[in-house]
């Protein structure tokens, strides 16, 4: 994974999505077929209160992705 990927990662864990949502933007800037940044970005919305962006992400995520259990969970959580 690379950097911001990482750091986003922690910044999650410390409950700092605002700054998590920035490097995963970095992150997707870099390469925008990654589905684990969007994934990862679709909690950050929803942690952030901005439920249709986090939907969208979530719904990328799983477009890019549909094999891999993960991604249908975030997109699980985004819609609880």
């Amino acid at each position: 994974m690379s950097g911001p990927v990482q750091r986003a990662q922690l910044l999650l864990t410390q409950n700092r999505p605002d700054l998590a949502e920035a490097e995963l933007r970095a992150a997707l800037a870099e390469n925008p077929d990654a589905a684990i940044p969007h994934a990862l970005l679709a909690f950050c919305l929803s942690d952030l209160k901005r439920g249709e962006e986090a939907l969208a992400e979530a719904e990328i995520a799983v477009g890019l992705l549909p094999d891999f259990a993960y991604v249908h969970f975030v997109q699980a959580q985004v819609l609880i």
